[in-house]
């Protein structure tokens, strides 16, 4: 949740464009657009080297950092770091999230589309976006009429315009709110504030769980006007609700998954995380559930899979627990057996390997989904079965398919953030910042942090047969949108990079 502050002593570099030599004010609208087309043009070039699995120290790399600057670079660098950072479950949760986020700063003038209408409509333009590119050979940056409505893309430019709050019109409707009393009322003032840090250790805060509880899931606030800071409270609520290790109240929020206007929901894995090994009796109850969705079971099976990254015995009971459900003949959902394997893949790969049998029997009887992972994607040191199976069901490019290689499988940082969630404001010290990632500039002005993509990166190459590009690129702007990727920004032919 939280982010890096960045130092403002920066060494500089000259740019043809003059505001970004200064930083005072707002840039013309031309040297916005110049701008915005730089920043995507640069965030490429990173992910290719970051592809390319290059030290930081790299001489490829100092060429960018002398030819952008580090703010750029260190902005860039955040952005590309967000974006990796995936929802495993229902990655549509973030974007409508995103697009809410955007709106409340940019918003004035355009319409607010309910959920059910921006998927509609973000789902038009990309199949517009994939046409056009089709047709013209090569991915164009140019900023379109929809790309305007949606706020796509506002993340590149957030800095370089005035913020343009929009005003609640006479008929935008939704449930009314209930009332609040301090120290709850207070979450009504954070707004879209995701690096908000929570003093959670106050005691007042565990005498309110009830009733930010009660917060967390008020229709009224859910689906308020985003230009509103009240609107943005459940986000609060819940985040506390985590660090409060309110497991109590972990059955209620499982109601934030099957919500008409969902923007929360993603976050719901981690909270429950956070709240301890307290809340395994609800998230097993959960798991189990035939009749709750996919969507709610696949979050319930990551907050699970998150506390066995944490600790050795429960990564063996998860294993099992997942193993028990993929052997279930009967009763199976195959989008949630799916998920499961995606999650076991990243576990403990001995444990895992004792499931290996019961993970391929799930694969040959149909009981998997697999535009979402498929046999050859799963990755075990034994490989007992692979050559025999491998054999009847095809090699890895035969079975690759465009769904498949559409869902990107991206380790995030949730346990990090979970540890800065837990800093006190009162502790906050250069020594042990509350931020993601610790300012270590290097004599190149590149940091430390950029270090730590690396592994997500080449872990993206080896889940799904060396697709790494096509993952990392689809997590930008969709699937098929970057197939030109390597024919733009060859390896040894980038455009930024010629003659170092």
């Amino acid at each position: 949740m939280s982010k890096r502050r960045r130092p403002q002593n920066k060494p500089a570099v000259k740019s043809d464009i003059k505001w970004l030599n200064h930083r005072q004010g707002y840039p013309s609208p031309e040297e916005r657009a110049a701008i915005v087309e730089m920043r995507k043009e640069l965030l490429m070039q990173l992910m290719m080297l970051l592809l390319r699995k290059l030290d930081p120290d790299h001489p490829e790399y100092r060429a960018l950092v002398n030819r952008y600057g580090p703010q750029e670079i260190d902005r860039a660098m955040d952005r590309l770091q967000t974006r990796m950072d995936l929802p495993r479950i229902d990655y549509g949760v973030r974007e409508y999230r995103e697009y809410r986020q955007g709106f409340a700063l940019f918003g004035e003038g355009l319409t607010f589309h309910p959920k059910e209408e921006w998927e509609r409509l973000r789902e038009s333009r990309d199949t517009q976006l994939i046409k056009t590119m089709k047709e013209n050979g090569e991915m164009s940056w140019e900023e379109s009429p929809m790309d305007q409505a949606l706020l796509i893309g506002w993340s590149d430019w957030d800095d370089l315009v005035p913020t343009a709050v929009p005003a609640r019109p006479a008929d935008f409707t939704c449930p009314a709110p209930g009332s609040y009393a301090p120290p709850a009322a207070e979450l009504l003032e954070y707004g879209p504030n995701f690096e908000k840090q929570y003093d959670y250790q106050d005691p007042r805060w565990r005498k309110a769980v009830p009733v930010l509880t009660r917060m967390a899931l008020d229709p009224g606030l859910v689906n308020g006007w985003p230009g509103e800071n009240a609107s943005w409270a459940p986000w609060h609520a819940a985040h506390l609700l985590g660090l409060l290790e309110a497991w109590d109240s972990a059955p209620a929020l499982a109601e934030l998954a099957n919500m008409e206007n969902d923007w929360l929901s993603d976050h719901l894995s981690h909270i429950w995380a956070d709240m301890g090994p307290a809340v395994l009796p609800t998230l097993w109850m959960l798991l189990e559930d035939a009749k709750a969705s996919s969507k709610l079971r696949g979050l319930t099976a990551e907050a699970l899979f998150t506390l066995a990254e944490e600790d050795e015995a429960m990564t063996r009971l998860v294993t099992r627990g997942f193993e028990k459900i993929l052997a279930n003949e009967t009763v199976y959902d195959p989008t949630l057996n799916a998920n499961l394997i995606v999650f076991l893949n990243d576990l403990d790969e001995e444990l895992v390997a004792e499931a290996e049998d019961t993970i391929a029997d799930a694969f040959d009887a149909g009981r998997v989904d697999e535009d979402i992972i498929t046999f050859d994607d799963f990755s075990s040191p034994t490989r007992k079965t692979r050559s025999c199976r491998q054999a009847s069901r095809g090699s890895n490019e035969q079975r690759w398919s465009e769904a498949s290689a559409a869902r990107l499988n991206v380790p995030d940082n949730k346990k990090v953030r979970k540890q800065n969630l837990r800093t006190p404001v009162d502790d906050l010290h250069p020594a042990q910042p509350g931020r993601q990632f610790p300012q270590l500039h290097g004599a190149d002005g590149l940091e430390q942090h950029h270090v730590g993509l690396l592994p997500q990166v080449a872990r993206l190459d080896r889940v799904g047969g060396g697709h790494g590009h096509a993952r990392v690129a689809e997590a930008f702007v969709g699937a098929d949108a970057f197939k030109d990727l390597d024919a733009r920004f060859p390896k040894r032919a980038n455009p930024v990079l010629a003659g170092v």
